[in-house]
């Protein structure tokens, strides 16, 4: 837990610091020993942090039908614009797209539990 709650703050961080952030971060399947961490660190600060979401629920909430992270966009486009990153591709991504949804897959602790992060 302590790994894995170390790399969302570091996600956070470098987001903030880069020259071309995210405008949004989305925190998802924050339930359990992850959130329970993450409340007892400094007053469960990353609540306080600034353009992120966080949901109890799974990244497949994305493709509800209630407006998305962009501002309306139907169900199948935004499942189009959802880019799944992973260090097992033998794909590289060498440029990011506006408009599009990143995600990827924290795994921390040999492998034993996950979280996902979106931008």
């Amino acid at each position: 837990m302590t790994s894995l709650t170390s790399q969302l703050a570091y996600t956070y961080s470098a987001n903030r610091r880069s020259l071309t952030p995210f405008t949004s971060l989305l925190f998802t399947s924050l339930n359990g020993r992850t959130k329970e961490r993450l409340d007892a660190i400094n007053d469960a600060g990353y609540k306080r942090w600034t353009n992120t979401q966080w949901w109890e629920e799974g990244y497949d909430r994305i493709w509800e039908s209630s407006p998305d992270l962009h501002g309306g966009d139907e169900s199948e486009a935004r499942r189009t614009n959802v880019v799944y990153l992973t260090a097992d591709s033998e794909e590289e991504l060498i440029e990011l797209k506006e408009g599009e949804i990143y995600v990827i897959g924290g795994i921390c602790d040999h492998n034993r539990y996950k979280v996902c992060v979106y931008f």
